[in-house]
């Protein structure tokens, strides 16, 4: 008798152990992240020259996305306008369009895609650019 309880005590210790424990979720690597169909919020342009910003925000219309597919193809529609370019992840971080224009990935969740560029003609004049993305 005192075997029978003590193999019912051990199946039970044994069910409830591997039952309670819930296995997490693999952690989505930056390119399972970023490939999906995006939509665009708002780009941000600043226009930094005579020692002052000169921001404009380009409010997006409806529909306007950004879809990065697994073929290394992005597609994208913003204020009426079409394009389909090529990109290549260079890191968690940084992402390269058409092997020229590259990106910091400032945030990135299931949810939320920022993305950031800066192009700097000299020391005193640059231009940045912030893409606000959400699903």
């Amino acid at each position: 008798m005192k075997t029978l309880l003590l193999l019912l005590a051990l199946a039970f210790s044994i069910s409830l152990i591997t039952f309670s424990c819930k296995k997490k979720d693999a952690e989505k690597t930056t390119a399972q992240k970023l490939e999906n169909k995006w939509t665009f919020i708002d780009i941000i342009d600043n226009d930094h020259y005579a020692g002052a910003d000169h921001v404009v925000t380009l409010k997006a219309n409806a529909g306007d996305y950004l879809d990065f597919r697994t073929d290394n193809k992005v597609y994208s529609r913003f204020q009426s306008q079409l394009d389909t370019s090529v990109y290549k992840l260079l890191s968690d971080t940084k992402v390269v369009f058409d092997n020229s224009d590259t990106l910091t990935l400032q945030t990135l969740t299931d949810n939320t895609l920022k993305m950031y560029a800066k192009d700097v003609t000299s020391a005193t004049i640059y231009e940045e650019f912030t893409y606000n993305l959400n699903r």
